[in-house]
């Protein structure tokens, strides 16, 4: 149960920052047609969000475009080949925030509560990326999902820096489809838990493990129209 609260509110906060059309460690097939893709980030993250904050139907029909115009802005950032990685993740950022800005006004007092938990727990992990201060935001949540001691953070740390640069570098290639993308930063994990594992006692590497399959359990049979999977957040 401690592990399911813990894998949960580092989901929402990932969402916060990333959306789900910024997924790492999951393939999806979104389809080739630009609009079809759009309305499918679109479809998830008003579902991601609802999942998170309980919305109602009157509060999904104004927060709805102001995520449409959200998504559309960020493909801009994204598609925008004269930025260095550093500015989209800082202009990617500034868009999240200003729809975070006009969403909170709609929102319960009790929904912004967990909105404002989201963004503070977003901000730990290192926002764009999920990276943020050279893996730390991982590493915290390692730490705190495996009780790791200190000799342990200091050998996973290092790993966790370059899995982060990777992503980042993957991320900020505009000549990577997206599914290309969403396979580079799979392989990118997997790799890294290959050399986080050793590192581990028999039991952390078993909660590892049961992690890992509990997220793949969650990501599974949330399937989009027509078979396609939508982008999940992670």
């Amino acid at each position: 149960m401690r592990r399911h609260i813990i894998y949960l509110a580092s989901v929402l906060a990932a969402f916060v920052f990333l959306g789900p059309c910024a997924l790492a460690g999951q393939t999806a097939d979104m389809g080739t047609n630009p609009r079809e893709q759009r309305t499918d980030r679109l479809e998830a993250r008003v579902e991601q969000l609802n999942e998170a904050l309980s919305l109602t139907d009157e509060q999904k029909a104004k927060i709805t475009p102001l995520l449409a115009d959200e998504i559309k802005q960020m493909e801009q950032v994204r598609a925008d080949t004269s930025l260095a990685p550093a500015d989209k993740f800082a202009k990617i950022r500034q868009i999240r925030q200003a729809a975070n800005q006009q969403i909170r006004p709609l929102l319960t007092a009790e929904q912004q509560q967990k909105l404002d938990t989201m963004w503070q727990r977003g901000q730990a992990a290192g926002g764009p990326g999920r990276g943020g201060q050279g893996g730390q935001g991982r590493l915290q949540q390692l730490a705190a999902q495996l009780s790791l001691t200190d000799d342990q953070k200091a050998k996973i740390t290092p790993i966790l820096q370059d899995e982060v640069q990777q992503i980042q570098q993957v991320r900020a290639d505009t000549d990577l489809a997206r599914r290309e993308q969403f396979a580079k930063i799979r392989k990118i994990r997997q790799n890294a838990d290959k050399q986080i594992r050793p590192l581990l006692t028999p039991e952390q590497q078993k909660q590892l493990d049961e992690m890992r399959k509990e997220a793949r359990e969650r990501r599974g049979g949330r399937g989009g129209r027509g078979g396609r999977n939508r982008p999940m957040v992670y």
